[in-house]
């Protein structure tokens, strides 16, 4: 049986699948649209010998791909930063980011009442951060410089 894909990575130019195991693949044919991911250097493409490499992604981690992917801005690409974890750029112009644990879609939810509240906040202030974070719960923050 064949792997299907339920989303796109990229690391720089390069484009791997990723099925719901986790297990990384070469495209192949015509899937339509996938939520796509960009990642700096997290998954590794290609074996020395020029071979497919089996990629694999924690499928938690693309679990939560799955409950964040309805709520990123149109147009924007979801990125993983090695410290802040999974996120995107606002449409506003900052880094919105969710952390790593994010297979609880209740929790997820919580997360995104409060991204609103707070950059709703800050925007009524007249406060443009360069990053807002809700990685913890009970610890959001944002950063102006």
């Amino acid at each position: 049986v064949e792997r299907q894909p339920v989303l796109a990575v990229r690391v720089g130019d390069e484009e791997i699948w990723i099925d719901k195991e986790g297990i990384g693949f070469l495209p192949r044919g015509d899937t339509g649209p996938l939520p796509t991911i960009e990642v700096s250097d997290l998954v590794v493409l290609g074996g020395s010998d020029g071979e497919e490499t089996h990629n694999t992604f924690d499928p938690k981690m693309v679990q939560a791909i799955q409950v964040v992917t309805p709520h990123v801005p149109s147009g924007q690409t979801l990125v993983i930063n090695e410290e802040h974890g999974l996120g995107w750029t606002d449409e506003r112009g900052w880094q919105a980011y969710f952390g790593f644990n994010l297979e609880d879609s209740a929790e997820m939810e919580m997360k995104l009442k409060v991204y609103d509240a707070l950059a709703q906040r800050l925007e009524n202030e007249g406060v443009w951060p360069r990053l807002i974070s809700v990685e913890f719960l009970h610890a959001p923050y944002y950063r102006l410089e």
